[in-house]
């Protein structure tokens, strides 16, 4: 942490010396936001290098649960269409009486 804490403070002199790090043109927060940027670009190589296959794992499971959802979900509302269908159908066959079948005069 401590040579962290030296390369800032360094990176932050050098910048403040030039025309862009000039204290018109960058006020000290947005200084330590990008201070805190350059941390974060350095920071994410090092996770992946080191826990690629923790994160892959972990990828992973979520995919598959999302999966299992979505499918679950996707058989669920068949099912339920499906039984609303055939409930439709069931009324109208019940509501006919069997009035239309053939061979009977409706007059």
């Amino acid at each position: 942490t401590n040579l962290c804490f030296s390369f800032r403070g360094l990176h932050q002199k050098l910048f403040r010396a030039t025309p862009m790090g000039d204290k018109a043109a960058v006020d000290d927060l947005n200084l330590q936001y990008r201070m805190q940027l350059i941390g974060v670009y350095i920071l994410i190589p090092c996770v992946l290098l080191l826990d690629t296959p923790t994160l892959s794992r972990t990828i992973t499971q979520i995919i598959q649960t999302i999966t299992r959802t979505t499918a679950l979900s996707s058989s669920s509302f068949v099912s339920l269409v499906y039984g609303v269908l055939q409930h439709d159908n069931n009324s109208n066959i019940n509501n006919n009486n069997g009035d239309d079948q053939i061979g009977i005069d409706q007059n």
